[in-house]
């Protein structure tokens, strides 16, 4: 039986970034895809602090104690979302930019973002399933 193409569900953007916090089991591109949903307004963009990255990718010690993830993590993990296609380009550390195929909110249009100074949704720029099929 074929998925129709615009299902769509609710997700609960405070309970994606307590999983994104305290997730310790899954994998760091689930957390950080967790923390994108849990703060991406209208338009996709998720914004967020200096440094608040790392700390919500922290690795928890065997102490209890969590060690925040370094910059090169956050950047290696916010590649993974890129390539995957969960992600679009720039940003860096204080906005995760979720692509409007992914993500989409129906309420009026929301602020703009400080990083992309844009109020627009953005698109992915790749069909994944081309890009795979040039890739094998």
């Amino acid at each position: 039986m074929p998925i129709p193409e615009y299902q769509w569900g609710k997700v609960y953007q405070g309970y994606a970034g307590s999983v994104a916090k305290w997730g310790y089991s899954l994998s760091l591109e689930t957390r950080l895809l967790m923390a994108a949903i849990s703060r991406a307004n209208n338009t996709g963009h998720a914004i967020f602090k200096d440094g608040e990255l790392q700390e919500i990718l922290a690795k928890e010690q065997a102490d209890g104690t969590r060690k925040p993830a370094s910059r090169s993590t956050v950047y290696a993990t916010i590649n993974k979302l890129r390539k995957s296609g969960l992600a679009l380009s720039g940003g860096g550390e204080t906005c995760i930019w979720l692509p409007r195929e992914f993500w989409a909110r129906n309420v009026k249009r929301g602020s703009m973002c400080p990083m992309h100074r844009t109020y627009d949704p953005g698109y992915a720029a790749v069909n994944l399933t081309t890009q795979r099929l040039h890739e094998s």
